[in-house]
């Protein structure tokens, strides 16, 4: 098994899927681990017509949770490196003195756990084999979040999830492997299932880089792309709520 230098990255306070396997895998390797700790000098632009919507979906995803579990909130070691970065609208940029702590560390992957925005610039490539995460949607349908929601809004029957490469592309990077299970009808419930089996995927990519040195190969590029998604508003969380919740007590 080659030993390998992995870096964990995830913006500060940054809630995180549960990564069990992963770590394990991590765990029972020879790798270096290094976490490094995204720290933004500013915030993303505010969009104050969702606020509401936003408000409303905690509360939802709050209540859904006590069923179906809730995120964990990232906490990195003491000896984590922490980057400052930059927003510039969607866009995440990291100056060239951040990128270097990354280089100086010689890491060899890093693997993206949480945080917002679009990853763009150097970020993207200061690690020999680049920056891998996780997008708990098929990508093919449904890019941008939150995820196992708008699968059910939709009337989807199945959900999928990707592994991929990080371009400057939302949910567009090189798919190292995706998966697939069908939708329940609770959003929370759709997420916990995802971020499981996203989390084993990982793993695997993990397991085929400490054998081969390389990550696997990606799937042939496409430009078919799904919609991209953002945070619901009033009008589609009452709907949710009617297809979701209310369609459940009355079969009850």
């Amino acid at each position: 098994m080659t030993e390998l230098r992995i870096g964990i990255l995830a913006e500060r306070n940054s809630r995180v899927f549960d990564w069990k396997e992963t770590r394990s895998v991590l765990r029972n390797s020879n790798a270096k681990l290094t976490y490094f700790v995204e720290c933004p000098r500013n915030r993303p632009k505010r969009n104050w017509q969702a606020v509401p919507g936003k408000a409303a979906w905690r509360l939802i995803e709050k209540l859904e949770a006590k069923r179906f579990g809730n995120m964990d909130v990232f906490l990195p070691p003491e000896n984590a490196v922490f980057l400052e970065c930059e927003f510039k609208g969607h866009f995440k940029e990291f100056a060239n003195s951040e990128i270097e702590k990354v280089k100086d560390a010689g890491i060899d992957l890093i693997l993206r756990l949480g945080g917002r925005g679009i990853y763009r610039g150097d970020i993207l490539s200061c690690a020999r084999l680049g920056l891998v995460s996780i997008h708990h949607g098929d990508n093919r349908a449904f890019r941008g979040g939150p995820p196992g929601f708008w699968e059910v809004l939709e009337g989807a029957r199945t959900m999928g999830f990707v592994v991929q490469r990080l371009t400057e592309k939302l949910d567009g990077g090189e798919i190292l492997a995706r998966g697939e299970s069908p939708v329940t009808r609770y959003a929370i419930q759709n997420r916990k299932r995802l971020f499981e089996q996203a989390d084993n995927s990982l793993a695997w990519v993990i397991e085929h880089v400490f054998v081969n040195g390389n990550l696997p190969d990606p799937e042939p590029p496409t430009d078919k792309l799904g919609k991209i998604y953002f945070m619901p508003r009033l009008p589609e969380l009452l709907r949710y709520l009617r297809v979701s919740w209310l369609s459940v007590a009355e079969r009850n």
